[in-house]
């Protein structure tokens, strides 16, 4: 009867213990996953390098938003990781499209480096630029509208002649000349890929191997075109319009924008 106790009273011991490591884990495992809060203030406090830890632990425990992006930019712009920062703030105008404040540090950031390390834009990508492809949809749909309820009602009233239908057409051209803006600004988005540098110096070789006869070199934060890819190089243009390989590693592709 005793020794049935003592096993009894053994195995609640040992349950206790388990629940009482798995409580513990559970709160150390909390305590381990900063807050923004927390992030904020370490940012608040000049800890650049620790604040910009915990934003990047926060969006790998599932926690993501334009907030985080955008001070995880700040973060390492403070640092002097110029490139890093540039992606963070694209990652942001992604989940932000149009924030005045997310662009407006992404220019401040793009006009640091100087042109040498932007890639130059006509006056015809920085028009197409000026709006977001939704902005430009919603612009491209009012004529759309105007001229499709208008010859519907000119035509119901078998009117040809009517300021309605007059009007109907001159949306309509309208209409056609927003929509070849939409598909500019589509185009500029999606069918180019663009990249940044993201470690303090990378080599740009005239092949995609080590081996391969060195170019130039390219800095932390410096703009690229990508234009092609292969076995872990990338094939670039920089702002000066030199080409060459340089290890994937070495940049990051930047999301297009909105």
């Amino acid at each position: 009867m005793n020794s049935k106790i003592a096993r009894e009273s053994a195995l609640t011991r040992s349950w206790l213990g388990c629940c009482s490591c798995a409580l513990y884990l559970s709160a150390a495992l909390t305590q381990a996953a900063p807050t923004f809060d927390e992030a904020n203030l370490l940012y608040e406090q000049g800890a650049y390098l620790a604040a910009a830890e915990a934003y990047q632990e926060i969006i790998a425990e599932g926690s993501d938003s334009a907030a985080i992006r955008f001070n995880l930019g700040n973060a390492l712009y403070q640092q002097g990781r110029v490139g890093p920062s540039v992606l963070a703030y694209h990652q942001a105008l992604e989940l932000a499209p149009g924030d005045p404040d997310i662009k407006g540090n992404l220019r401040f950031a793009r006009e640091k480096l100087g042109v040498d390390a932007v890639l130059p834009r006509s006056f015809w990508q920085q028009f197409l630029f000026q709006l977001t492809l939704n902005q430009w949809t919603a612009v491209a749909m009012v004529p759309y509208w105007i001229w499709l309820g208008g010859t519907a009602i000119a035509l119901a009233a078998r009117n040809r002649r009517s300021w309605m239908l007059q009007s109907a057409k001159l949306s309509g051209i309208l209409f056609a000349f927003l929509a070849i803006l939409l598909l500019g600004a589509t185009r500029e988005r999606l069918a180019k890929q663009y990249g940044v540098v993201t470690e303090k110096e990378a080599v740009v070789r005239f092949g995609p191997f080590s081996e391969s006869k060195s170019s130039h070199n390219v800095v932390d934060g410096v703009e690229l075109m990508i234009l092609d890819e292969k076995d872990g190089w990338h094939q670039i243009r920089d702002p000066q319009g030199q080409t060459g390989w340089v290890r994937s590693d070495q940049i990051a592709l930047l999301p297009p924008l909105p």
